[in-house]
Parts: structure tokens; sequence; C-alpha cells
């Protein structure tokens, strides 16, 4: 899906004003220690909960985690519970109320992936604010034009979003998705999902993992279907349904899961429209398909079309041929996956964590230099 963040009313839940509320008493039930000494404290706001389909913003807060900041990442919908360490310095915050509350070391890190939650600038009052650009949405614009200037960082996931944002703020850098290797690198050992569809096993499997919204290039599903069989993996959120015995939905699965369908899957697609939207996404699943070796075709978006070994079919036509040729093992061999595994090893959130912590403490000595 594009960039696969779940935006309002795209995946995310209702705007910020319906959110459920909870009245939150300022003596947390937890204890909590200081933040570790030359550490950030970062802020994710209210966008889409942590256990949701796990998606960028949930990968970079991981990141920031595991190098020793404290991270507090407030989940879209409130509940009284109180923060939640999930794994060492993440806390999911299930009610906003209690972020006031909570240790913080400077500098302070807002983090911010939607353009309609700046109003948390205002509440916060980092040190650091930064507007992290996912997508390419038109209704989004008068909220991107409020929030653009008000922040020291944006980062970009695509070419097309870097230079839109470059016009609009004088601190911008290029930060594509990436993919966690590890898990999607070694399916050897992954056991077979107990839902898979009942195709024949000596059927070759073109696949889909992620959402499926009106980015979806519906003909396209029914043109691979004619041939093929098609299993995908994600929810509906404005995809028509083709209706065919060789396509196969099934649904969104946990992201622990999704390796196991990858497994049984032959060749791994991006099928989308071309719309303003998807020229200007960085799909997170380009990355993880190629960190499975396994062949992948895309349609003609930008951000595939730079990415070596990707093919890119520029047709409906061209694009069942090139599933055709790789199903027929037409230039498959171990050196090409294993060519793929390796584009995918050097896209890693880890990698990608690095660049924003480099910009992040650029930031800081430049303000500490005033």
């Amino acid at each position: 899906m594009p960039s696969d963040l779940i935006k309002p009313q795209r995946f995310y839940p209702p705007p910020l004003h319906h959110a459920r509320t909870s009245r939150v008493s300022s003596a947390l039930p937890i204890p909590f220690a200081q933040v570790s000494p030359g550490k950030y404290t970062v802020i994710y706001p209210p966008t889409i909960d942590y256990d949701y389909m796990k998606q960028r913003p949930q990968h970079l807060m991981d990141q920031f985690a595991a190098d020793g900041h404290r991270v507090y990442y407030l989940n879209r919908w409130e509940r009284p519970a109180p923060p939640q360490e999930v794994r060492p310095n993440l806390f999911v915050v299930h009610s906003a109320g209690h972020i006031d509350h909570l240790p913080r070391s400077r500098p302070v890190v807002l983090w911010m992936s939607w353009a309609e939650t700046s109003n948390w600038i205002d509440r916060i009052r980092p040190d650091i604010s930064i507007y992290d650009c996912l997508d390419d949405f038109p209704q989004f614009a008068p909220a991107e034009w409020q929030i653009v200037p008000r922040v020291n960082l944006v980062t970009a996931t695509s070419d097309a979003l870097f230079r839109k944002m470059r016009d609009q703020h004088r601190n911008v850098i290029l930060v594509p998705n990436a993919c966690e290797y590890e898990r999607f690198s070694d399916l050897s050992s992954v056991e077979a999902p107990p839902d898979w569809p009942p195709i024949d096993p000596n059927q070759s499997v073109v696949g889909y993992v992620g959402a499926l919204g009106a980015w979806i290039d519906s003909d396209l599903i029914a043109r691979i279907g004619e041939r093929y069989e098609m299993v995908l993996v994600g929810p509906l959120l404005g995809h028509r349904r083709i209706q065919h015995p060789r396509i196969h939905y099934l649904g969104m699965r946990p992201y622990e899961q999704l390796p196991a369908y990858l497994k049984r899957m032959d060749v791994l697609t991006i099928p989308f429209s071309d719309i303003p939207l998807t020229r200007a996404t960085n799909p997170i699943k380009m990355y993880e398909y190629l960190a499975t070796g396994k062949p992948v075709v895309s349609t003609a978006i930008p951000e595939a079309e730079r990415m070596a070994l990707v093919k890119v079919g520029h047709s409906h036509e061209e694009f069942v041929q090139h599933i055709a040729r790789a199903i027929a093992g037409e230039d498959e061999n171990e050196a090409a996956a294993a060519a793929r595994q390796t584009i995918a090893r050097e896209n890693s959130w880890a990698l990608r964590y690095e660049q924003i912590r480099d910009a992040i403490d650029a930031v800081w000595q430049e303000k500490n230099r005033r």
C-alpha cells in the first residue's frame, strides 16, 4: 500500500476529536525510572495504535527505544490504563492525559507523521519537532501548510515528497521506508499458515500483502486471476473485491505472521494504480518482498522504477508477462535471490534510524550554539 501508513479515513480511526476520552488521574500507578543521561525523550502523538498494522511509525519508534531513548507512543484510542512498557524504553500510553506526568530528558523530540497533530507542538513544547511526510494526499495540504513552518526537521519517504517538502522547508532529508530484514529473509523454518486457501500445491501462487484500498488496480487483479492463483493478505479498505475462483482474499493478519504467507507465494506483487498518491509512495512491502529473495513485480510507480531488481510492468500485459517469466524460472537462480536480499539488507530500519539520529543531533547542536 502507499507508504503503508494508515491515515484518516484511509486506515486511521476517525479524526482526533472523535476519540474516546477518559478521566485521567495525575497519579500514575506504575513507577518510571529516569531517562538515561544523553538520551532523548521521543513522543509520538495519537495517530495509529501501536499494535495495529505495524508500519513506519512503529518501526522507527522501536529503533529509538533500541538505542536507549525513552519513547512515549500514544495510542489512538484511549482507555483507562497505565502506560505499558511493551519493549525496553518504549512505553505505549493509552490515555493522552498521562503524557503530562511522565519523566522526560532533553532534548524532547516530538515525532509527527500526521499533519493534523500539529496542536501537539503547543501541548508538548518540544526542543525538536519533526514532521515525517509519508504520502501526497491533497486533502491534507491545509494541515501541512500549518505544520511544516513550525517544525525543525522534515523527513520524506520518497523523492517526490522530498522535492515537494524542500520547497516549503529549509531542513528536509530523504528517508525512504525499509524492512526488518531478519524477519523476512529466512523463511525455511516458518510454518505454513493454517488458513491457506485450498490451492493445488502444484499451482504457482501470485501474492500481495498489504492494505487493499482505492490505490489497488482492480482490473489488474482480475487480469492476474485469469491465469494464476492469487492470494491477497490485508484489510479491504476501499478496494473493489474481485469475485473469481482463483482470487483469494484472506483479510488482515498479524505482522508477525506475514512471513508464513510470503513463504507460500511464488511471485510478489505491487499492483498499484497510476494516481498521484502512488506516484509519491515508497512501499514498505517492496523491501520486505525483496528480503525474501523472491521475484517482485510492480506497476510503474516511480519508487519501484528506481529500485534495482524489481520488475516493472508499464501495462497490464507487461505486468503479467513479468509474472509468467518469473514462474517459468527465467533469470531466476540463487544469485538473483541473493542480489534481492542484498538490496533489502542495505535498506534496514536500523540504517534509516541512524540517518534520522544524525539529523536530530545536528538540529540540537545548532540550537545550542545560538
